[in-house]
């Protein structure tokens, strides 16, 4: 492959990250939602510590080693808790 027909591929990949990520807080804004309407809090570590288990095993045979894999959700994670924080 040509480097511009890998950057046209990472280009490609980058635009599915993103809907992904939308599709991620559009669905972190229902949570809040119904966070709010049952008394709960937004932040929940058990759930976390759940996430970051499950995105750790399914990198499985991937090139990122864990500790980038959790930096990234860290900030995803943190992207939600600012999405739902905003429908409290």
């Amino acid at each position: 492959m040509t480097l511009l027909e890998l950057r046209t591929k990472i280009d490609l990949l980058d635009e599915q990250i993103v809907r992904l990520l939308h599709e991620r807080a559009a669905v972190a804004v229902d949570v809040g939602i119904l966070k709010k309407e049952t008394g709960q809090p937004i932040f929940d570590a058990q759930r976390e510590r759940q996430v970051f288990a499950k995105v750790t095993d399914a990198r499985l045979g991937s090139v990122l080693p864990a500790e980038s894999i959790e930096t990234i959700y860290k900030a995803i994670i943190a992207s939600a808790h600012a999405v739902e924080q905003r429908v409290q």
